[in-house]
């Protein structure tokens, strides 16, 4: 039989990584959709809304506003917590944008 506090980790983790790969806000829904999911429908939903605040808590998501006079949140991964936890430096927005080779237009050469 697994280690249900391993279990719980990789589902945790799994959550964190598909929301920072998403490069948008996730509703409480959605996460709680996701390990629920995860989870293979074996969880309660006191858990799932434990295991929400916990990652709130403590710093690892954070919620904005949907829009400023909004009451729904969007919530995203604080990617530097994540990388402390993961030890894997994850990219940014801005050093993807980097690393994409600028494309140039191609010059059509005469031929007569």
């Amino acid at each position: 039989m697994s280690d249900p506090t391993a279990r719980r980790g990789d589902n945790i983790m799994a959550l964190l990584e598909a929301m920072n790969k998403s490069g948008r806000g996730w509703t409480r829904r959605e996460i709680q959709d996701f390990l629920f999911v995860r989870y293979r429908m074996g969880i309660r939903e006191e858990t799932l809304q434990s295991i929400f605040n916990q990652l709130l808590d403590r710093g690892i998501i954070y919620g904005k506003p949907k829009t400023p006079t909004s009451n729904v949140y969007l919530y995203y991964v604080d990617t530097r917590v994540l990388e402390m936890l993961t030890g894997i430096k994850l990219p940014t927005k801005e050093t993807l944008e980097e690393s994409e080779p600028e494309v140039k237009p191609k010059k059509r050469s005469k031929t007569s």
